[in-house]
């Protein structure tokens, strides 16, 4: 005869505690839902999600239109197009909502294929777009009488327009890499970085403004361009693991990745920051202004300078630390590249601002207060921390902002961390413990207890996926 398992109290009420703790919005609510081109964008997402493990869902269109649409109904939550297809959205169709948050790449365009027929087919997506700076491009190059004989054709995006050149529907189209550096395809002459368009922008994430209202999506939204800054990151720093990886995703030989890899850093290349280039945006901005007689306004307010406004990804309550007698409130603010603590007291309003490091070597996706440590009297803080392809819990002093102590919790390919909280002693030290969610690659979950002052683990729970 089986005995009726009894769970003890004591592990009992903890279990309560973190489901009741991890409830609240530490961790990831939803997934991002991202619509994008199947150009170099496709690889670096693919990346990302393994380096990373931040959590999105990407659909890939067939054409600029798909995207316009997906951005205006709301069908993705961020959009990857070219600032021409920004400017087009904001300024012909005067859409207000769209904000341009973070620069992609330059284009990386080259104009493939011949033109040597006497009625040349060139491919293009939509009327909006690259097609702009073609039709710019091909008629001060060709002059007039030739332009004249050139037949445009309507061939979608730009893995669509690739396969159609390789099938001898179109003569001529531009392309960017994987497709640009592909066996058997001819490239004719770089698109920019010439007399004709000195300078341009090419691909930028664009939001609706109205979806960035909540802390819940600033901190979704901040951890996502620290994700994507932490993978051109290892791009440049990992030359060889990045080519090895080019050459699997897309079926490349190790010459062909070498090329795309070169090509991925030339002027016209990956953007490395999250700041827009000035020069870049009024490049487009003329060809644009050239093609529709549409003057583009100085002010730019389809524009989001995400590196100039204060995000807010994190808020949480700590005993006085002013000596009003008034609890304070601390917020984990990163702004302009930079991650800080603002400590606001709870009587005056005072601020205290606390330097934490820069994002651009780490990433910090959730925060909870904890016992002091140090013995300042000062609560301290936990963070979950990315850096490098791996996961880590560190605590920083509550004071200085200082690194007191951390412990590897494993690699992004392997799990991620989602969410922190505090919870009763569990090993009777007189502290309260840490309790982090972690979700893995199998979809399963667990749940660490570590000790608050050692950082070490005191119990692993797996928890039911029914």
């Amino acid at each position: 005869m089986f005995k009726e398992a009894r769970v003890p109290v004591m592990l009992l009420s903890l279990l309560v505690v973190i489901v009741l703790g991890l409830s609240d919005s530490k961790g990831y609510a939803e997934s991002l839902k991202i619509s994008a081109f199947r150009d170099i964008s496709a690889f670096i997402l693919d990346l990302m999600e393994n380096q990373t493990g931040f959590p999105f869902v990407v659909k890939y269109v067939k054409n600029a239109d798909e995207a316009h649409q997906d951005l205006k109904q709301g069908l993705a939550d961020i959009v990857f197009m070219s600032y021409d297809d920004t400017l087009s959205i904001a300024l012909q169709d005067g859409y207000s909502d769209i904000a341009a948050f973070m620069p992609i790449h330059g284009g990386i365009l080259d104009l493939c294929g011949s033109l040597e027929p006497s009625a040349p087919r060139v491919g293009i997506d939509t009327d909006t777009g690259y097609a702009r700076a073609l039709r710019k491009f091909l008629m001060t190059r060709l002059g007039p009488a030739r332009y004249s004989q050139l037949a445009w054709i309507k061939a979608g995006a730009t893995d669509l327009r690739y396969q159609q050149l390789l099938d001898g529907k179109i003569d001529a189209t531009l392309l960017n890499p994987p497709f640009s550096y592909r066996s058997g395809i001819n490239r004719i002459s770089a698109l920019t970085r010439n007399d004709v368009i000195p300078t341009y922008q090419g691909v930028v994430a664009n939001l609706n403004r109205s979806w960035l209202q909540t802390m819940d999506k600033t901190k979704l939204l901040s951890s996502f361009i620290a994700a994507y800054g932490h993978t051109i990151a290892f791009m440049q720093k990992q030359p060889q693991a990045t080519i090895a990886r080019l050459m699997s995703f897309y079926q490349l030989s190790e010459a062909e990745a070498t090329a795309i890899y070169a090509r991925l850093w030339a002027p016209d290349g990956l953007s490395r920051t999250t700041a827009f280039d000035p020069a870049a945006l009024a490049g487009t901005e003329q060809v644009f202004a050239g093609d529709t007689g549409i003057k583009v306004p100085g002010n730019r307010t389809w524009v989001l300078d995400w590196n100039a406004t204060n995000q807010y990804l994190d808020v949480a309550t700590i005993p006085d630390v002013d000596g009003n007698g008034v609890s304070n409130q601390v917020l984990l603010v990163l702004r302009s590249g930079e991650y800080h603590l603002q400590i606001i007291g709870g009587a005056d309003g005072k601020k205290k601002t606390v330097p934490l490091g820069s994002a651009a070597n780490l990433r910090l996706s959730a925060m909870t207060v904890i016992p002091d440590e140090n013995g300042d009297n000062i609560r301290d803080l936990a963070f979950l921390v990315l850096s490098e392809g791996t996961y880590s819990l560190r605590v920083y002093d509550g004071s200085t902002g200082i690194q007191l102590r951390k412990v590897s919790l494993g690699a992004a390919a392997k799990l991620t961390p989602t969410a922190i909280t505090v919870v009763d002693d569990v090993n009777n030290n007189g502290y309260k413990d840490i309790s982090i969610l972690i979700k893995k690659p199998d979809l399963t979950s667990i749940l660490q207890v570590r000790d608050a002052l050692t950082l070490s683990l005191l119990k692993t729970i797996k928890l039911a996926t029914k």
